[in-house]
């Protein structure tokens, strides 16, 4: 691959990835090809609801990255969020459970399967970048972004399961990118709609989220997406007591390049997200401003940015030495890649070993946290009728999601021989439940936690945390799905607690291990 004969245009097209829409190609600049020769960009990022057609299975989505690729000047980067599987790239692969089962299961080479079955599924469609996995850290119990996308608010347990995990991915074929650089989980807002903060002193930043760092270079992370976060111990460019995102501030990437000494690409999470639009710039000088900064490539810019960066460079605002440095660092990812080829390869195992891989981890990342009264396991010759309360608080995108889940655990424990009886609540708030006043025909009484962040709750879902403390402590079950902080923060004194995660597979696995049928062994992922 030739860079060093490049035009400057071109060079700074390295620089971008676009989303690759080809509906928007074609009638923009007339054809894919016109726009790949007028804009070479570096990479092109896919996902199914970019393309908005629900008709891209393997075959489709792999002609579709080839024809980008056959026009590309330098061979794509060709990216996805590939955080926990492929099913979003093609509807013949495969969603594992969520990267914080690695930390309940606590088996490296089990986070080194996770990362290569993912890398074999993109493989098969021609990705050869991952935007995975989350480095961040679990700190904020609140925080509605990390959630179960990251390993743990354990440093070392991240730091161990992560290492593993990338080795998985880039040893075979699909380059690593640690995300969201300096930091996201101390904060309780979203950086897709403003600015979020990592206030952690430096001290404390190098014990956590500077530990998990160096152990990602150590085991060969190949990029890093800076994300729209401040990270004021580290920054000195306050403006009226307002520290600017890490993708706008020399000083972010000055201790992610020079301080951590990291040698690969710098990247922005996208540009379109508030937490980077609503800084002070307009949107085409904060893009430029970026590029200035040290970002080598920029997500999701808007194509005209590279002429602005042209016109910088050619007025002496930014220096060629700063263009230089990018197209080397991108160089490297790409001859990475071409060890291994551009092209998509065809693996008819690559979806077996998949599964393989996530039933796995849905038996080694259920966990029985607590099982204080000898409840657990049961048996079904004398669990008859088991009542499934509902609604506490929804990770789901909308109730009736949350009500078909509901249904599917109810129809595992119906497999088992029990009648079920799912109620979306708990109707009757402190009556007096020695005098007869609850409906008692349950032989098991299960309270389903819905868990996203562990978020205040209001006070009808209250209604289910209290009487899953309060009734018949050794016939119930409380089954916390998603984030383990729902445990300390809302059932601290239950005597019988699960921990799974929203899969399917690790809800079957969870009610087999209820029954005994296999072993509860994982361990909380966090501290």
């Amino acid at each position: 691959m030739d860079f060093k004969n490049m035009s400057v245009h071109d060079k700074i097209c390295q620089t971008l990835v676009v989303k690759l829409d080809p509906e928007k190609h074609i009638k923009k600049y007339g054809s894919i090809k016109n726009f790949m020769e007028q804009y070479p960009v570096g990479g092109i990022f896919i996902a199914r609801e970019i393309l908005n057609d629900d008709s891209y299975d393997l075959v489709k989505t792999r002609e579709l990255i080839a024809e980008y690729q056959k026009y590309a000047k330098i061979p794509l980067l060709v990216a996805a969020d590939a955080e926990n599987g492929a099913k979003f790239l093609a509807k013949e692969f495969t969603t594992l459970p969520p990267c914080m089962a690695l930390g309940s299961a606590r088996d490296e080479k089990l986070a080194y399967n996770y990362g290569k079955a993912i890398a074999k599924e993109c493989r098969a469609i021609g990705v050869n970048w991952s935007y995975a996995p989350v480095c961040d850290l679990n700190m904020n119990r609140y925080n509605e972004i990390v959630r179960t996308r990251s390993i743990s608010n354990d440093p070392d347990l991240a730091a161990k399961m992560l290492s593993a995990e990338i080795k998985g991915f880039q040893e075979n074929g699909v380059l690593t990118t640690g995300k969201h650089f300096p930091g996201d989980g101390c904060d309780v807002r979203n950086q897709h709609i403003v600015g979020t903060v990592n206030n952690l002193s430096k001290e404390e930043w190098m014990n956590t989220y500077g530990k998990v760092y160096k152990a990602a270079f150590s085991a060969g992370m190949a990029s890093i997406m800076v994300g729209h976060i401040s990270v004021p111990a580290f920054q000195n460019d306050a403006v009226n007591g307002v520290y600017p995102p890490a993708t706008l501030s020399k000083d972010a990437i000055d201790l992610l390049k020079n301080e951590l000494g990291f040698k690969g690409v710098a990247l922005t999470d996208a540009m379109d997200m508030g937490g980077f639009v609503r800084w002070k710039y307009s949107r085409k000088d904060a893009e430029v401003e970026s590029f200035k900064c040290g970002m080598d490539m920029m997500l999701w810019p808007r194509e005209e940015t590279s002429d602005l960066i042209e016109e910088a460079i050619n007025n002496g605002e930014i220096p060629m030495s700063r263009l230089d440095d990018a197209i080397e660092r991108i160089a490297f990812l790409k001859n990475t890649i071409a060890k291994y080829g551009f092209n998509a390869v065809a693996d008819e195992t690559n979806s077996e070993f998949s599964r393989n891989v996530r039933d796995e981890l849905a038996l080694k990342a259920s966990t029985l946290h607590a099982n204080t009264l000898g409840t657990l396991p049961v048996s079904k010759e004398k669990i008859k009728k088991v009542r499934i309360i509902t609604s506490v608080e929804c990770f789901l995108d909308t109730r009736d999601a949350q009500d078909n889940m509901a249904k599917y655990i109810g129809s595992l424990f119906e497999e088992k021989g029990a009648q079920v009886d799912i109620r979306p609540e708990w109707d009757i708030y402190l009556q007096d439940f020695e005098a007869g006043e609850i409906d008692r025909d349950y032989d098991l009484l299960v309270f389903c936690a819905f868990a996203s962040s562990a978020l205040p709750m209001y006070a009808r879902e209250l209604v289910n945390l209290h009487s899953a403390q309060r009734f018949d402590n050794d016939k119930t079950v409380v089954m916390v799905i998603g984030t383990p902080h729902y445990i300390t923060e809302y059932f601290p004194i239950a005597e019988t607690v699960v921990h799974t995660y929203p899969n399917k597979e690790c809800l079957a696995a969870a009610v087999d291990s209820i029954y005994g049928e296999k072993e509860f062994t994982g361990t909380l992922p966090i501290k």
